[in-house]
């Protein structure tokens, strides 16, 4: 959470730092809100990867 006074660059830190400690990688992310991957809306094919 950022404070008054806080640049973005801040709160990017922050986010890098509780994706780090999730185990979340910068590749698992989506360029879409989570209710249009719900919806099948919005996803770049890109995004979706089949295992």
């Amino acid at each position: 959470m950022l404070v008054d006074g806080e640049g973005a660059a801040i709160g990017e830190e922050e986010a890098q730092a509780v994706m780090a400690r999730l185990g979340v990688l910068q590749s698992q992310l989506v360029d879409c809100a989570y209710v249009d991957l719900l919806v099948g809306e919005s996803v770049p094919a890109a995004t979706l990867k089949k295992n």
